[in-house]
């Protein structure tokens, strides 16, 4: 988690780390936390090797505006300035006044990055050794609009070829589009109609969320009082799944207003929501987990009318993330308004809610099948080779006893192979995630 405090002349971020239980993880940092001087926190990553990246805006000339330049700061998992990074650990992406809103990290370690100066919004690619790519796009960049802009860019995802996803629409959200990358930063022209497609969500929707899946790109939008939600499923060309709803379709209406944040499946091929409640009555707000068939049909198996909610007794709750645990035990995160004030801003909190979830066995169940997955030799000193019974799109996620994720990559070989060379000696968890829907967990241990 990242936060950050205002001391009148200057913006200093803190970066928190946490145990897989919920409590704070003492090894990072000093008592789990570690400071950020003359910086403005925007989010936070983690690459392989459990490098972990945060990104903001570097308050370089010590004025307390806190929107100098768009910067990248690369962390250890002790909280330490990886040096190899940057300049010690340090990266300025743009010398001009400059924004950065978003990242996303390959399975490589390489970090796309979504900025905004005063003349253009553009993205970047940053090598994992910290240095700018200028082989992508054209001069390092590709410009997703001048400024000022009609247009809105956000939501950058990436597929298991490291094509580049993100959302573009009118600031009236009636021309709504996702657009398609190769990883070079040139339009994929094999996606939907020559690098994009269009939502036609008609001034009713605004768009809320989208993800890729597995190999499919799941879009939810809202409408305006969020208590409708229309969900559209696509395949990784930009064709619509006609498997899904009517026609790749489906609107759900909980008679309530949900503001969703993300969208994850469970192992059974179930779609969890992650969002905010809110009270039509009251106006407070809370911590939602709702719950979907594979058809988009609600689950009314699950809470009621197939949500559950969480309150955390303060003076409203919001949900930013949503993950999904080794365990199979779902997490939401996000921040809960305090009632008291600190130096005339208002206080707010962390917050964190795990929930019990069922799941049932899916077309492919590889959790009760050893030899659909093999991983060999085992234990070893780091380097595993795992081998799939057949080629299919997989994601691969390394977890340590305490349930924190500590390496990722995705593949579509038969046989693959991962270094965990940096990780301590210990037992470990890995989890294979294959087409989203089939996983299977197994136990690895590094000598």
């Amino acid at each position: 988690s990242t936060s950050y405090t205002s001391g009148g002349i200057q913006n200093d971020a803190i970066v928190c780390s946490f145990n897989g239980n919920g409590t704070v993880n003492s090894g990072f940092g000093t008592n789990g936390q570690m400071s950020i001087s003359n910086f403005e926190p925007k989010g936070i990553s983690c690459r392989n090797q459990n490098k972990i990246i945060v990104f903001g805006n570097s308050d370089v000339n010590g004025v307390g505006s806190a929107a100098g330049k768009a910067t990248l700061f690369c962390l250890d998992s002790t909280g330490n300035y990886v040096n190899t990074f940057g300049i010690n650990g340090k990266l300025i992406l743009d010398n001009t006044y400059s924004f950065i809103t978003e990242i996303k990290i390959t399975a490589s370690g390489d970090i796309i990055c979504m900025l905004y100066n005063a003349t253009e919004k553009y993205l970047m690619k940053v090598l994992s050794n910290g240095t700018i790519d200028n082989t992508f796009g054209v001069n390092s960049k590709y410009i997703l609009g001048t400024m000022p802009s009609n247009y809105l860019s956000f939501q950058l995802d990436i597929d298991n070829s490291n094509r580049i996803f993100f959302y573009q629409a009118k600031i009236t959200f009636d021309s709504t589009r996702i657009k398609c990358l190769l990883p070079s930063g040139l339009i994929d022209l094999s996606f939907g109609v020559n690098g994009e497609i269009y939502l036609n969500l008609n001034n009713v929707y605004s768009p809320s969320v989208y993800k890729i899946l597995g190999n499919k790109i799941f879009t939810i939008a809202l409408n305006s009082t969020n208590t409708l939600a229309r969900l559209k499923k696509y395949n990784l060309n930009g064709a619509l799944d006609l498997t899904f709803g009517a026609n790749g379709l489906k609107d759900i209406n909980w008679n309530s207003s949900v503001g969703v944040s993300d969208i994850m499946t469970q192992p059974d091929g179930k779609i969890l929501l992650g969002g905010t409640l809110i009270n039509s009555s009251t106006s407070n707000s809370y911590f939602s987990l709702l719950r979907l068939k594979q058809n988009g049909d609600i689950d009314s198996t699950m809470g009621n009318f197939g949500y559950v909610s969480t309150s955390f007794a303060q003076n409203g709750d919001e949900v930013t993330s949503l993950l999904m645990q080794s365990n199979n035990k779902p997490l939401l995160a996000g921040y809960t308004k305090g009632s008291n004030t600190v130096g005339g801003l208002n206080e707010y909190f962390f917050s964190a809610a795990r929930y019990n979830i069922t799941t049932t066995t899916g077309i492919e169940d590889l959790s009760s099948s050893d030899n659909l997955v093999n991983i060999y030799p085992n234990p070893n000193k780091g380097t595993f080779n795992i081998l799939q019974y057949k080629a299919s799109k997989t994601e691969i996620e390394i977890f340590d006893i305490l349930g924190e994720l500590v390496y990722k990559t995705k593949t579509s070989n038969q046989k693959t192979i991962i270094d965990l060379g940096e990780l301590t000696k210990g037992t470990y968890t890995l989890r294979a995630t294959c087409d989203n829907i089939n996983v299977t967990t197994k136990k690895i241990i590094i000598e």
